[in-house]
């Protein structure tokens, strides 16, 4: 395109401004003839065709009517105002005036150059933008300058594609530099850079001094910045001068970026391949050699790009145009493709406004290395699709399709979004590189005959070839970036398929950039940017040969060494866990070093090392032990092996016979045994780039003790650790138990069934039950560590007909049987002690008894008979016609705790147990998100732990969060789905029943379709008979409890639970960098604010029996003492005095009975919070129903004192606080050490 297209571009513009006037002129008869109401009959017409055709496409070409209602309303807040753009036209006029006015720069030699442009630029003091290296002043050629010989308006917003950003929109202006300036070896060496980067300083130099030289006004500040961080590719960003001049742009939120470029002839392709050597070291050092046959060392892939990069601007604008212009939804589907990209970190620019924040540290966003452009790559993918692929040599006929468009030009903004989700979840990068179909007409013919599709895939592992066929459009991004990209379609590919929901939020709206949310495992680490720190490292290694720093060849393809570190550390890691990630990617901060913007007049800031390295991991064989190599026999093979492994590597024979290099990472517990990808990560970062293992900050790490007692504490109170086997200690006595009870001759049923009902037999208690030592109670195990957990089981008889149709009756043969049981177990199970327990009740029909077991081994069981009689005869009061109403509230009262005990329970039980083996890391997430919750005392019975455990599936069953591979991982997905659930609103629909049905694992699990609109309904009546949620809040259903009824009737109500989300949101604002968090900071995560309560008791810590598992545990109060030996358990523990004693009591927690009690006594003054693990203060808030003045009368139903004034002649009263916390100090003498009032 010449200077005519482009004075003709600018002429089209000032037209516009004069429709802009007609249209203005034209106004009032249109706001006249749409100010007319239309009549009444009118309102109920036939619909028109046009209406009709609307209806129909909106279901055939979006997801539902909710979908396109939502894209609808937020196109316009993401799409730029074209029509206010005329402050933004008059600069880019103003600029092009500018430019052809300058006069040329005479080429002088490079020393005199620079030092004639230091003079000329004195007053401006412009520094040059030299790339690394910079040219030496004795270089053999010149550099010059000379007016543009064109200018185009390039880009998104050329297109009208652009989409807004927090820190706004680039709109990107390609000044073609004169051919002239040019010999036909300027492409090697750097010296195509250095004469771009002298031409842009002169550039720069002319706009600051347009209104004093030239008179012309911009009203623009100017700055350097640089393309995907490549110092070869710098630009000149223009920000507008807040004046409210004609030429203040800042309302669009825009900034000008301009971009030296030339023509597409200036160097012939064939040079420019990606196998060709254009660096020749030495003649980057001395500048001696200009030969481009000189002996090249490697390959610079990269470095070709970046120069055809800048001949391809104006080609592919008009290739998209084209494009653009044949579908209409084309430019909406890039707002969408854009809009998700940003959300998750592809593509330049931070999360704060610059007008607000000037410190980038404030900036949080994180950005995928590599992607800075993938806003562009994403629409060429578009166009790509649309355009279908280039047919490649011998396909004669095509018969498979490959040829023709994936998408067609009729598509809606959505259908074609999801085509591109579609073909980035499914493609194969690797295996199929990817050659966009030319366009002549557009100036991008093939030159495939210059430049072989072959090389391509020699150099790059991701191919994706614009339609020219000389540029891969993914040369600057690094595998693992493109792995992720895939990676996220796909889980957007399985939102876009899931009938229950359409994720409009988590597709466009919410934040995804934060690396602990996103991989199963993240390590924060700094860059090896310096190579002389490298070598030192290497030194004090002894293994230089392992040391990978990268060298002068490559930082002079890759531009910088940041870019070179980014790639090799990625290689490395991706190499070291292969088979064990899914992908391994690199995040860096998306604000701020080489991604900023400079002065004129400073030096470039230098690079910043900070990085994060995010995995994937893969769930079959993230955890195992050995890493098999090749076989002795392929030597080349095995000799890359044992360089990349370093001193681990061995040869092994294995069972099968085959001997392989091998590498075994050792482990001894199940937390080694999940920190074995981690371990791989630090030996490889050592091993290859010198990043010793303490400068490597792991996010998992911080986690791991929060589900663990003090080391000390437990070889005191335990018989046999749980590190090693975990819950396979308690899960081996049950299996033992339920053999022995099985196997009872004595009583006249035989046990037909023995079912678990229990958190630890499911391995989701918080705490793993440790066999506690029995004979040490009292004396060596202190009182704050003799907490005996009860695991609940159901035992079955076989049918009978004999049992009692009385419900009373009933009971008290349970309690018979009981009490026959416990005679014979306690003759055939050495050391078990049994007795039979009577819970409070308030019937004698309801199920009171229970046979709690105490084993030898250390773990005690509580067993109940389940009959079914007791259902049915319940069932009948409930049916009876002449039953009372009080006798049938009893019942339903009771038969909804029957089945809550016999039948949900355990059907609850084998749900998460399915969980728990379908997903290695569910259980953990589970037991993380219970300390969460009750680390903030929310422990049941304000939310129930069934319910939290449904809560932890849906999190893992969804796919906006997905199934995480790591526990810690699994925490963070389920708060920020705490934190995201608008519980008032919407139910939360579990489908637990699919993980059971599936005979294998799935991408999705769904929801029954016939079984979520009764859900829905049953949420509406929920929540019309209870609007303030005073009884339940969360409605979390499953295919069998479509009413969320199960467990949800018990909490949590209404306040509780947005004081869970209320702390989840919090949390998850700090979590989003808690790769930067030390251990205190994330310990701070589990500590309760205690300032919104009311009143806090506070507890001794010595006579709670579970205190040992207290977040922030005292050793001193169990006595512990520093000691020589760190397993001298004698001596690491002091005697202290009990007060609990010596007798065993099976689930007995001295603050969780106290609770009992208050609670008992004053349900209705106040509610209480409590940690149950271990926690030493108690929360109060009073009813504030109670908080007002009355009137004295007989039965008020609390304490009362008279109040000071409630009028002249009636007596009035008021809650007695005073007096009701000298009552709960009385009741808890002892336990209770002060009672601390704050709201009198």
């Amino acid at each position: 395109m010449s200077d005519e297209d482009m004075d003709g571009g600018f002429e089209e513009l000032e037209a516009a401004d004069g429709d802009e006037d007609a249209q203005v002129s034209a106004s009032p008869d249109a706001t006249a003839s749409s100010s007319r109401r239309p009549n009444k009959s009118a309102l109920y017409a036939v619909p028109t065709l046009a209406e009709v055709q609307g209806l129909k496409e909106t279901g055939e070409l979006f997801k539902n009517n909710v979908f396109k209602l939502k894209v609808d309303e937020m196109l316009p807040e993401v799409r730029p105002a074209y029509s206010k753009a005329s402050a933004l036209e008059t600069v880019l006029r103003r600029l092009h005036q500018l430019f052809e006015t300058l006069s040329p720069i005479d080429p002088l030699p490079v020393g005199d150059a620079i030092k004639s442009f230091q003079k000329r630029t004195s007053g401006s003091k412009v520094r040059i933008p030299f790339p690394d290296p910079a040219p030496k002043t004795d270089a053999n050629y010149k550099l010059g300058f000379e007016k543009p010989s064109a200018m185009h308006l390039v880009g998104s917003w050329a297109l009208k594609s652009a989409a807004k950003r927090p820190d706004g929109i680039d709109v990107d202006i390609a000044a073609i530099m004169p051919a002239s300036l040019f010999q036909p070896k300027d492409y090697v060496n750097f010296r195509y850079f250095h004469k771009k980067a002298f031409y842009l300083a002169a550039l720069a130099h002319a706009i600051q001094t347009a209104e004093d030289q030239h008179d012309i006004h911009l009203g623009v500040t100017a700055s350097f910045a640089l393309v995907d961080a490549d110092p070869r590719r710098p630009v000149l960003v223009l920000r507008p001068i807040h004046d409210k001049s004609e030429t203040d742009f800042s309302k669009l939120k825009c900034t000008i970026r301009i971009h030296p470029s030339v023509e597409a002839d200036t160097f012939k392709p064939i040079h420019l391949g990606p196998l060709r050597s254009n660096v020749r070291v030495a003649a980057v050092d001395t500048e001696s050699s200009t030969d481009a046959s000189s002996t090249a060392v490697a390959a610079t892939p990269r470095y070709n790009a970046a120069i055809l990069a800048d001949t391809l601007h104006l080609p592919h604008l008009v290739y998209l145009h084209t494009v653009s212009q044949a579908c209409p939804a084309f430019g909406d589907a890039c707002l969408l493709l854009k809009t998700w990209a940003f959300q998750r970190g592809f593509g330049s620019g931070g999360r704060l406004n610059p007008k607000r924040s000037h410190n980038s540290e404030e900036d949080r966003r994180r950005l995928v290395a590599g992607t800075s452009s993938l806003r562009f790559i994403l629409t060429m993918i578009l166009a790509h699709l649309l355009q279908g692929e280039e047919k490649r040599p011998g396909w004669k006929r095509d018969t498979t399709n490959a040829g023709r468009s994936k998408l067609a030009n009729s598509f809606s903004s959505y259908q074609l979004f999801r085509g591109v989700m579609d073909w980035l979840a499914k493609h194969d990068f690797k295996a199929s590189p990817v050659f966009m179909k030319a366009m002549p007409e557009a100036g991008l013919a093939s030159r495939s005959d210059k430049v072989p599709r072959e090389d391509f895939s020699k150099v790059f592992d991701r191919v994706l070839v614009e339609p020219s066929g000389t540029l891969n459009l993914l040369a600057f991004v690094p595998t693992g970036s493109v792995d992720l990209l895939q990676h996220e379609a796909r889980r957007t590919f399985e939102m876009l398929n899931d009938p229950s929901s359409d994720h409009f939020d988590a597709l466009f709206l919410q934040d995804r950039t934060a690396a602990p949310f996103t991989f199963d495992e993240v390590a924060r680490i700094e860059l090896p940017l310096s190579t002389i720190k490298s070598q030192n490292r290497a030194d004090k290694n002894g293994d230089a040969a392992g040391i990978s720093s990268s060298s002068a060849i490559q930082r002079a393809d890759f531009g910088t060494t940041f870019q070179a570190a980014t790639i090799q550390v990625s290689t490395t890691a991706s190499r070291a866990l292969e088979g064990r990630a899914k992908l391994v990617a690199l995040l860096h901060p998306a604000t701020g070093g080489l991604a900023g913007t400079w002065r004129l007049d400073g030096a470039r800031p230098p690079a910043s090392s900070d990085a994060e390295i995010g995995l994937v991991l893969d769930n079959e064989h993230a955890f195992r032990m050995v890493e098999h190599g090749p076989p002795s026999q392929d030597a080349e093979a095995a000799e890359a092996f044992r360089a990349f492994w370093g001193k681990m590597s061995e040869l092994r024979r294995f069972k099968d016979g085959r001997v392989l290099e091998s590498v075994v990472w050792s482990v001894t517990t199940q937390a080694s045994r999940f920190a074995i990808p981690r371990r791989i990560l630090s030996y490889a970062l050592y091993r290859h780039h010198g990043i010793h293992e303490s400068a490597i900050r792991f996010v998992s790490s911080h986690f791991e003790s929060l589900l663990d007692i003090p080391s000390t504490l437990a070889r005191t109170a335990h018989l046999a650790s749980t590190e090693e086997k975990g819950f396979t200690l308690v899960q081996s006595a049950f299996d033992q138990l339920s053999k022995d009870l099985r196997a009872l001759e004595s009583l006249p049923l035989s046990i037909i069934s023995v079912s678990p009902a229990s958190p630890a037999l499911r391995g989701t208690s918080t705490f793993i039950p440790a066999p506690l030592n029995l004979d040490l109670l009292g004396t060596r195990i202190p009182d704050s560590a003799s907490f005996l957990p009860v695991h609940d089981i159901i035992l079955t008889f076989e049918g009978s007909g004999k049992w009692p149709n009385d419900l009373a009756a009933i009971q008290a043969m349970k309690a018979a049987f009981f009490e026959r049981m416990a005679l014979e177990i306690n003759n055939k199970i050495e050391g078990a002690r049994c007795s039979v327990v009577f819970s409070p009740a308030s019937s004698k029909m309801e199920d009171q008894c229970s046979l709690e077991i105490v084993l030898s081994s250390g773990f005690a069981f509580r067993a109940r008979v389940m009959h079914n009689r007791e259902k049915l005869l319940l069932e009948r009061i409930l049916a009876d016609k002449f039953e009372s109403a009080g006798a049938k509230r009893r019942a339903r009262k009771i038969l909804l705790d029957w089945q809550r005990r016999f039948e949900t329970a355990p059907l609850h039980h084998s749900y998460i147990a399915s969980m728990g083996h379908r997903f290695a890391s569910f259980a953990g997430a589970v037991r993380l998100t219970k300390r969460w919750l009750a680390s903030q005392m929310l422990s049941s019975p304000a939310v129930p732990e069934e319910l939290i455990e449904l809560v932890c599936a849906a999190a893992y069953l969804s796919p906006e969060e997905g199934a995480p591979v790591s526990a810690v991982a699994g925490l963070l997905r389920i708060v920020r789905l705490l934190a995201n659930w608008r519980w008032k609103e919407e139910p939360l629909m579990v489908p637990i029943q699919a993980v059971i049905d599936a005979t294998e694992a799935r991408d999705i699990y769904t929801f029954p379709a016939e079984s979520r609109a009764e859900v829905e309904t049953n949420f509406a009546a929920a929540r019309g008979s209870d609007p303030s949620m005073m009884h339940r809040a969360w409605f979390v259903a499953t295919e069998t409890d479509l009413e969320g009824f199960a467990f949800g009737r018990t909490g949590p109500v209404g306040g509780v639970a947005d004081g869970i989300k209320k702390l989840a949101r919090a949390a998850v604002g700090v979590l989003e960098e808690a790769s930067s968090l030390d251990a205190d900071q994330v310990l701070a995560l589990f500590t309760p604010s205690l300032e919104h309560y009311d009143f806090v008791i506070h507890l001794k810590a010595g006579v709670l029996s579970r205190y040992s598992e207290n977040v922030r545990a005292d050793p001193a109060v169990w006595g512990a003492k520093r000691t020589k030996y760190a397993n001298d358990a004698a001596g690491s523990i002091q005697a202290v005095d009990s007060v609990l004693g010596s007798s065993i009591k099976p689930g007995f927690d001295t603050a969780q009975a106290f609770l009992d009690l208050l609670r008992g006594l004053y349900s209705d003054s106040f509610r209480l919070y409590h940690d149950q693990h271990g926690g030493s203060v108690i929360g109060g808030l009073f009813n504030p129903a109670l908080g007002r003045e009355r009137e004295f009368k007989v039965g008020l139903g609390f304490s009362s004192c008279p109040a000071e004034e409630f009028g002249s002649k009636k007596v009035g009263v008021k809650l007695n606080k005073p007096a009701i916390m000298a009552e709960i100090e009385r009741l808890g003498e002892g336990l209770v050490e002060k009672v601390e009032l704050r709201t009198a």
